[in-house]
């Protein structure tokens, strides 16, 4: 029963977090991917963002997953496939899930799901995983694509 209670608890905590605005400390909104990516010396161009996705640093492979999402660029959902399959860090891997996901990917929703379920895995990207998928309403989690 414990166990229960506290995974119940977990979950509506972690609902709660991610229903509340993200602000950096000086109130403002968070960057966007675009600017961050500019921050890199990354172009917002669909065969930048590409390119990127094999870049030597995983901020900026997770960002620019991300930025290819929030453009809904579908037809680059192979290149980010290939780039969930081949990252190796935890962190980045989880987000790129996350920008599959995002564009209806079940490979995204799977990887997130599995992340929640691997005790091997950290509890910091367990908890942000579950999070992830918290957002997704039943309706878009339905509607995967294969």
């Amino acid at each position: 029963m414990f166990l229960y209670e506290s995974f119940v608890t977990l979950i509506l905590a972690v609902a709660l977090v991610g229903s509340q605005p993200i602000s950096q400390d000086n109130g403002g909104p968070l960057p966007t991917f675009g600017e961050l990516l500019k921050r890199h010396n990354i172009q917002s161009t669909q065969s930048a963002l590409v390119d990127a996705l094999r870049n030597t640093d995983p901020e900026v492979r997770d960002l620019a997953a991300n930025k290819l999402a929030e453009d809904k660029a579908v037809e680059t959902i192979p290149a980010i496939k290939d780039a969930l399959a081949s990252e190796k860090v935890p962190w980045t891997r989880m987000n790129i899930a996350l920008a599959l996901a995002d564009m209806g990917e079940s490979i995204g929703f799977d990887t997130l799901e599995d992340n929640c379920k691997n005790k091997g895995m950290s509890g910091d990207i367990r908890t942000r995983s579950a999070e992830y998928l918290l957002r997704f309403s039943d309706s878009t989690a339905t509607v995967r694509r294969a």
